[in-house]
């Protein structure tokens, strides 16, 4: 019995160390770039996104003004654009407190790192609904593409 207790408590206490080496990474870029290049992307890709779906409704708008609809489902593009807007939008404001953290200290660092941890389920939410409404709207994109074509 007393081997697997020993094996037991190597394996906590490798698996403490691996949670360390990651929590130290991620508190190392967070200091020295602003951000952890996960949320930077993302930031870029919410960023990216909002720009998409404005150009998306100004067409559909200047398109339905005219009397001429490129896309046969224009409404539901622009519901779903909306939604996938509004979702982007709020994973830009959850990243946005960590953004921007270059120099600030390691102990503030490490604050924000700690309240971050707390958030991640949160984070993880919003990534996922953003990732689905963006596959629906490139799926709706390309069926209405190809009645066009």
């Amino acid at each position: 019995m007393e081997g697997i207790v020993a094996l037991g408590l190597v394996a906590n206490i490798i698996q403490l160390v691996d949670a360390t080496v990651k929590a130290f990474n991620i508190c190392n870029e967070i200091y020295s770039l602003g951000a952890s290049i996960d949320d930077s992307r993302m930031a870029i890709t919410t960023t990216e996104l909002n720009k998409a779906y404005d150009n998306l409704k100004d067409s559909l708008n200047r398109n339905t003004n005219t009397g001429h609809t490129i896309l046969r489902s224009g409404v539901d593009l622009t519901e779903l654009s909306f939604r996938c807007c509004e979702t982007a939008t709020a994973l830009n404001n959850e990243l946005q407190p960590w953004n921007n953290l270059s120099g600030a200290g390691f102990r503030k660092t490490l604050s924000k790192v700690v309240l971050k941890a707390r958030k991640a389920k949160k984070l993880e939410q919003l990534k996922r609904s953003l990732d689905e409404y963006q596959k629906a709207l490139d799926s709706k994109l390309l069926i209405d593409i190809r009645h066009v074509i």
